[in-house]
C-alpha cells in the first residue's frame, strides 16, 4: 500500500510540472505581452471615460440648478 501511495504522489508531481511546462510553452508562442498591453490600455481608457462622464454630469447638474 505504501508503494502505491508514493507512486500516486510522484504521478501528481509529474502532472503538475508537465502542466507548468505546457503553460509556459503556450505563453511563449501566444505573444501574451500584446494582449495584456491592450487590456491595460483599454482599462485605462475606461477609467478615464468614467471620470470624464462623472465630471460632465456634475457640471450639468450645477448649470441646471
Amino acid at each position: 500500500m505504501k508503494h502505491k501511495t508514493s507512486v500516486m504522489i510522484y504521478g501528481i508531481i509529474a502532472s503538475v510540472f508537465a502542466g507548468l511546462s505546457l503553460f509556459t510553452d503556450i505563453f511563449e508562442t501566444f505573444n501574451a505581452e500584446v494582449l495584456f498591453s491592450w487590456m491595460g490600455y483599454l482599462i485605462g481608457r475606461l477609467i478615464s471615460l468614467s471620470v470624464l462622464i462623472g465630471m460632465v454630469k456634475s457640471l450639468l447638474k450645477e448649470l441646471l440648478d
